[in-house]
């Protein structure tokens, strides 16, 4: 959540939240196989959060990108 909430309200892709993930962890940032990875549980972390009302997506699979919903601001 922290990843999108430093958005300010811009929409990410689920592989950019990665990123940030990956940053903030210290994480190789070069290793597909672990970007891949923490970006499917992130998408599978971040429905959750839209089915609460958290967090609201556009898109469809690969081109998702979300944003906090207004409510959990």
């Amino acid at each position: 959540m922290d990843a999108v909430r430093a958005t300010d309200g811009a929409p990410l892709t689920t592989d950019a939240i990665a990123g940030r993930i990956i940053e903030a962890k210290g994480f190789d940032a070069a290793a597909a196989a672990l970007r891949k990875a923490i970006a499917e549980q992130a998408l599978a972390i971040l429905r959750s959060f839209r089915k609460l009302g958290r967090v609201e997506e556009m898109g469809l699979e690969r081109g998702v990108r979300s944003k906090l919903s207004r409510d959990a601001h």
